[in-house]
């Protein structure tokens, strides 16, 4: 059956809307240079209403600022109207047309803080509001378990900022704690629980301005495999340490050249340290610390700096450091060194007034500087330090006698100070061998004279001496006696000069080396570090007649090495001698000797 029908059409009603963009989404921190982006859609004329966040109201705040969806009301009971300010779009019809928002040119340099943004007229209705931050502060955050760290600094210069009020907040919207940031911008929490929630949020403020950071979560306590750390045994290496290699693009600069320093980390073993808040410290050729500031890692866990040095900055050998905020612990470095590249101006000498100092003596340590060109150096800035090494000690009386011991002793330095060179180009300071009085063993001090050039380059200059800290100093002579699987143990009692001590016994001991093993466990093996130790076996009181005594160890069914050690309570010093129990008899094992290493090159002078 035929028939007709009507079509009747109706316009479809347009589609209108604006929102703010930001590829961050709800924390927008901004400056002139990244204005807000705002989108929209078949409105040409919009009114942007800028609400300020009362700094008292930022905890009950917390859930917009993590993300959650916050609206006209929220700006009304939170905030305070600050601004508004009429933004036009392209009257492009259908398409979405953007705009941009500058707070910079609206709000005053005064007025900084958190802020919300709302949208009115247009006919459209849009109650959302967006939270974004007009500040000039940064911050970097270190989250391990229950302790925090924060680093507050300025957005336009990296310096620290001292003195604000840092807040730390859960995430049920409790306060956990309140803090103020020291000289290098540190706030540090230790929370000795969770019952109030786990840290969430932190905002920081000020007389002038405000900001937040969101916090990530703390990393696991579980290795890459997924095996609880206390399960392996690996005690010696953390798994949430991070292990960073720093380098330069090269490691020689003119004074005004750039340094372009990266550097890659590592946390558990193979994981990037992605997105990780640390500590960048420079430090001068005088050990003094030039700069601190904060860096970023990317999603890789790399990160760089391009660090101009000036023309007025000192010679020499320059250390970058990375390290986690709040912790001394470096986590890795690389050394560069600035020269101008002229030669050296000056000539350096240093000389003591004695080849050995015993207990209670002064050395006197003359330092003397003359122009290359002849003449002495006056008026140059001389610095003397006296570097304590492990060292021997042989007295002429006891010809064999070793008087020192093998353990791990690290280097000690004492700063003698600073002084102008007198009208011969000389200064002079004193070393009291009573500042080294609690060290256990013979040393050979090194006194070493630092002159500056005008450029700050110095020109050093070393000599050595012996040192004996303590008497009696305690040695021994040990003889194998193979034929009896025996080791014959002759100990001595002897005062710095050499002559026999007044000791009534000493104590001998004999003791196996042992060895702590510790192995880390990698995804493509094991790497072992390896490390001695001593167990005693027997301590033997030997009688001292004119300062000398003797005794025998039997070895009988013993293999291995061994350690013979005297000491005594009388004094801090101590000797050690080790010995091999082989198959084929006793034998002395001689210390490492760095000396059967010889290092040559090919010619005596190179040309440019």
């Amino acid at each position: 059956m035929a028939g007709s029908f009507q079509v009747i059409t109706s316009e479809v009603p347009k589609v209108r809307g604006v929102a703010l963009e930001s590829p961050a989404r709800f924390y927008l921190p901004v400056n002139r240079l990244h204005p807000l982006k705002l989108t929209a859609r078949n409105l040409e004329k919009v009114t942007a209403v800028l609400w300020c966040v009362f700094p008292s109201n930022l905890t009950d705040f917390t859930g917009a600022l993590l993300g959650e969806d916050s609206g006209k009301w929220e700006a009304e009971q939170y905030a305070e109207e600050v601004a508004r300010h009429e933004i036009n779009f392209p009257p492009i019809p259908d398409r979405k047309v953007q705009a941009d928002l500058d707070p910079g040119a609206i709000l005053s340099e005064d007025r900084r803080g958190v802020y919300l943004i709302t949208f009115e007229g247009g006919d459209v209705y849009a109650w959302q509001a967006y939270p974004f931050v007009w500040t000039n502060i940064g911050m970097l955050a270190y989250h391990a378990g229950k302790d925090v760290t924060v680093i507050v600094h300025r957005l336009d210069s990296l310096e620290p900022v001292p003195g604000a009020t840092v807040t730390l907040v859960s995430h049920k919207r409790q306060e956990l704690a309140t803090a103020q940031t020291d000289g290098e911008g540190l706030a540090r929490f230790a929370l000795p629980d969770f019952r109030k929630g786990k840290p969430a949020l932190v905002w920081v403020a000020t007389d002038q301005d405000a900001a937040f950071l969101a916090l990530r979560d703390n990393p696991s306590d579980e290795t890459v495999r997924g095996i609880p750390q206390e399960a392996l045994d690996l005690h010696m290496f953390s798994a949430e340490n991070y292990d960073g290699f720093v380098y330069t693009d090269r490691n020689l600069y003119r004074p005004g050249e750039t340094v372009h320093a990266r550097f890659l980390v590592r946390q558990r073993y193979l994981e990037p340290a992605a997105g990780i808040a640390l500590q960048a410290r420079l430090t001068d050729p005088k050990g003094n610390v030039m700069r601190n500031w904060p860096v970023t890692l990317s999603s890789l866990g790399s990160g760089g700096i391009d660090l101009e040095t000036a023309r007025t900055w000192l010679t020499g050998r320059y250390v970058l450091e990375l390290q986690a905020p709040g912790s001394p612990q470096t986590v890795g470095s690389a050394a560069f060194n600035l020269e101008s590249f002229v030669p050296n101006r000056l000539r350096a000498s240093v000389e003591m007034d004695k080849p050995f100092a015993g207990p209670g003596e002064i050395v006197l340590i003359r330092g003397h500087a003359e122009q290359m060109y002849g003449g002495p150096a006056v008026g140059y800035s001389g610095e003397v330090r006296v570097i304590l090494n492990p060292g021997k000690w042989e007295p002429v009386q006891w010809p064999g006698y070793r008087f020192s011991h093998g353990d791990y002793m690290k280097p000690v330095i004492k700063n003698l100070g600073r002084a102008v060179t007198d009208a011969e180009g000389s200064v002079q300071f004193s070393f009291a061998v009573a500042e080294a009085a609690d060290l256990e063993a013979p040393l050979q001090a090194i006194a070493r004279i630092a002159v500056s050039e005008p450029g700050g380059r110095d020109v050093v200059a070393r000599q050595s001496f012996t040192v004996l800290p303590a008497e009696p100093a305690l040695g021994l002579l040990v003889e194998p006696i193979n034929d009896q699987r025996a080791a014959r143990v002759r100990v001595a009692a002897v005062k710095s000069d050499g002559s026999s001590a007044d000791l009534p016994d000493v104590s001998v001991a004999l003791e196996t080396e042992r060895w702590n093993y510790h192995v880390r466990r990698m995804d493509n093996g094991y790497t072992i570090h390896a490390e001695p130790y001593y167990v005693t076996l027997e301590i033997r009181q030997i009688p001292l007649s004119q300062g000398a005594g003797e005794t025998d160890f039997s070895l009988k069914d013993l293999w291995g090495r061994y350690r013979i050690r005297v000491f005594s309570s009388a004094t801090p010093l101590y000797a050690t001698s080790v010995i091999f129990a082989g198959w084929n008899g006793i034998s002395l094992a001689e210390d490492s000797r760095p000396s059967l290493v010889k290092v040559t090159t090919d010619k005596e002078r190179y040309t440019p």
